[in-house]
């Protein structure tokens, strides 16, 4: 049972308050282990990282675990939590005793349930008191590779210290009120498959040992070869969504489709993956989004009405942006902005020398120049400036006549796109009709 206990705004305000208070301070204490707490990009350097000591140990005896918590957040020792707030943030101490220091009341139908565990779900502050709660046990592991996103907890290295850091997690992690999911851990060998496998399942006997064409971490694949699936699972999935538009009205649809189906639904694989090596599967994504895009606007669209459609609305387009085209900026841009974050993961790296960023470094510099200022090199905005730029100036040129440049240049006028940005509201008149 997952219950949603933090119903009350005010007390979700409080809780937001105290957050923004405490969390820039708990970075300190909780890096470089912990990822899932105040840090931005977390996610993505934890990636980054696993796909970069696999890429360096790949010859090597290494064994790579995942772990899983059966649901982590609801079965935490309450005292502890309480103990360690007292400890770490003193100032926020009396808050969270009145929240978690007694029993809260759970309506369930006609019964009442003392929720006496856990942090509760909704609280804004759940994840930092789950991530204080279980930081003296993850600081305590001797694996070479140690990062964790809240309650996944990925370790790496030498298979015997992976075993060794393995089971002190099943021995304390009762201390802490926690229980593992053997059937959700999962085992990795990046060379031959280690005697401790033998060991872990005798004490594990549910974990899966899986070969390492399977391993994904945070929804991302980390070998390069596991892509054309990830991607695979993004077009199916566009795909359900696109046939599911129609019974939307037009303006509904497009705007749904533009913030919060299409680009937005593979940002985040674009961004933790080389996916700009694997254009085929990019293209048919595109091709799917091309065709929900023609059917909302009853319109065909040429090559030069869909790179159009691709630009921003200050560059005169719908603001559909291409997989094909953002999957190099997306992937730049993430790798620069973790970089500082990869290095606490794995201490002495070079981004430079990572294989697939210096092969998207040299694709860039073949279709693009120049390259963000090394200070401005952390957005994604300014990588993909420059691309904008070139395709909405290869646009411009590739037109024969006066009357196309000019359309193009009125529709990047200022205020010309604001209607695809406005919110919909039929009351306020900008929810229009299929016809318009």
């Amino acid at each position: 049972m997952r219950p949603i206990a933090v119903g009350n705004a005010f007390r979700r305000l409080a809780s937001k308050i105290i957050s923004s208070s405490i969390v820039p301070q708990s970075k300190s204490l909780f890096l470089p282990f912990q990822f899932g707490v105040g840090v931005s990009g977390g996610s993505e350097a934890v990636v980054h990282s696993l796909r970069s000591f696999v890429q360096s140990n790949i010859d090597k005896d290494t064994a790579i675990l995942k772990i899983d918590f059966k649901n982590a957040f609801n079965l935490v020792n309450g005292a502890i939590i309480l103990n360690s707030i007292l400890e770490n943030f003193p100032e926020a101490y009396y808050y969270i005793l009145q929240s978690y220091g007694t029993p809260s009341f759970l309506a369930f139908g006609e019964n009442c349930i003392h929720s006496q565990r856990g942090v509760q779900q909704g609280d804004p502050l759940g994840p930092c008191l789950f991530s204080l709660f279980i930081q003296p046990l993850i600081s305590s592991l001797k694996s070479q590779f140690n990062a964790w996103y809240l309650d996944d907890g990925t370790f790496a290295g030498p298979p015997s210290v992976v075993e060794n850091d393995f089971i002190k997690i099943i021995e304390n992690s009762h201390k802490f009120g926690l229980e593992l999911n053997f059937s959700k851990c999962e085992l990795f060998f990046l060379n031959n498959q280690s005697v401790v496998s033998n060991r872990l399942t005798k004490v594990a006997p549910s974990i899966k040992i899986l070969p390492l064409e399977q391993l994904f971490l945070l929804g991302a694949p980390i070998q390069n070869s596991n892509i054309h699936e990830a991607i695979e699972s993004k077009i199916n999935s566009l795909s359900l969504m696109y046939s599911r538009l129609s019974l939307l009205s037009a303006h509904q649809s497009l705007f749904l489709l533009k913030n919060a189906i299409s680009i937005p639904r593979l940002s985040y694989l674009l961004r933790c993956s080389p996916c700009w090596q694997n254009i085929h599967d990019l293209q048919m994504y595109d091709d799917i989004l091309k065709s929900a895009l023609e059917e909302i606007t009853n319109s065909k669209f040429n090559e030069n009405s869909w790179s159009q459609a691709t630009l921003p609305i200050y560059m005169g387009g719908i603001g559909f942006c291409s997989a094909v085209k953002l999957s190099l900026p997306a992937y730049l841009a993430s790798v620069n902005s973790t970089a500082s974050l990869i290095s606490l993961v794995i201490p002495g790296i070079d981004i430079s020398n990572l294989t697939s960023y210096e092969r998207a470094k040299h694709s860039w510099c073949e279709s693009y120049d120049p390259e963000p200022r090394q200070n401005e090199s952390h957005k994604q905005s300014e990588w993909e400036l420059s691309m904008l730029q070139k395709n909405f100036n290869t646009l411009r040129d590739s037109f024969d006549n006066i009357y196309d440049r000019s359309r193009l240049l009125a529709a990047a006028c200022e205020s010309s796109g604001k209607w695809i940005e406005a919110l919909l509201a039929s009351s306020l008149g900008t929810l229009l009709d299929n016809d318009c």
